[in-house]
């Protein structure tokens, strides 16, 4: 970690990896808090691609010191390399907070619904669209299948909640044996930024 960020460091450096040095230099070097509420950085469609750098992009993007790369589909590009120009701006952001651009809430985070098996079942069927997503692993859903449930398991929907549907308006129903693991996908879901987020347990 340098004491003294340079344009230099970043050049040439994955964005990914160029959240973290800044991060980390926020943070360690310059003593900057973190921000609590960094939901806005959940339309990044990329943001769990690197489940390590989730964190560190999240912080630095709701901060305004690094946009996203792409805006249609909005992404940050984490393996896209920093040039010098970007190199210089960050770097000016990092140093002078009056030039960043901060990320507003612009989304709100859904709440996110417990329910009984009976509860979910009933609402799944007045609700045709509805996903039904089974979290538990590909072995346990194979000796045990829910019925009418796709199988994505708890750890992938950590890494990438937005494969489970390219809709972020879709209602979705997780569920697992004891309703803990569903409870963590559900969440995740959430602050990916779906709208509609049901759990339960069987």
């Amino acid at each position: 970690m340098p004491e003294r960020l340079q344009a230099e460091d970043l050049i040439g450096l994955e964005r990914r990896k160029a959240a973290e040095l800044v991060h980390e230099f926020l943070r360690k070097e310059l003593g900057e808090e973190d921000e609590e509420n960094w939901s806005a950085a959940g339309k990044l469609r990329d943001l769990y691609d690197c489940h390590i750098c989730v964190n560190h992009v999240a912080q630095v993007y709701v901060k305004g010191i690094m946009e996203a790369f792409e805006a249609e589909p909005l992404r940050f590009g984490m393996r896209e390399l920093v040039g010098e120009a970007e190199a210089g701006e960050i770097l000016a952001r990092v140093l002078d907070p009056g030039r960043r651009r901060p990320k507003s809430e612009e989304r709100g985070i859904s709440k996110v619904v417990k329910m009984s098996r009976a509860e979910a079942l009933a609402l799944l069927k007045q609700l045709p669209e509805a996903m039904l997503i089974d979290v538990r692993t590909a072995s346990a859903f194979a000796d045990k299948p829910f019925p009418g449930a796709k199988n994505f398991p708890m750890a992938e929907v950590l890494k990438n909640p937005y494969q489970v549907s390219d809709r972020l308006d879709l209602p979705l129903f997780f569920c697992c044996e004891e309703g803990y693991q569903s409870e963590v996908a559900a969440n995740c879901a959430a602050e990916a930024g779906y709208g509609a987020v049901y759990y339960f347990g069987e």
